[in-house]
């Protein structure tokens, strides 16, 4: 969606992000937590990683923006960083 690239581990997001072609967009990560407290510890979490501390603009998103997305045939609005 979007002309995105999949990156399938948090290992990698730090290289992905760095590569040129990556350097401007936004690294969205889709998260399986639906009940909203558990979105934000698990944000919390991730963004004390490393590998997404090193990334300027990081935004985490559970499936059912994706999915809701979808449906719409556009892209929803993302959430404030």
């Amino acid at each position: 969606m979007g002309g995105g690239r999949l990156i399938t581990s948090i290992d990698d997001i730090r290289d992905e992000m760095h590569k040129r072609e990556n350097r401007t967009r936004k690294l969205i990560i889709v998260s399986d937590k639906i009940n909203p407290t558990a979105l934000r510890q698990q944000t919390r979490r991730l963004k004390a990683q490393s590998h997404v501390k090193a990334i300027q603009s990081v935004i985490i998103v559970n499936y059912l923006w994706v999915i809701n997305s979808i449906s719409e045939a556009s892209l929803r609005e993302l959430p404030l960083v």
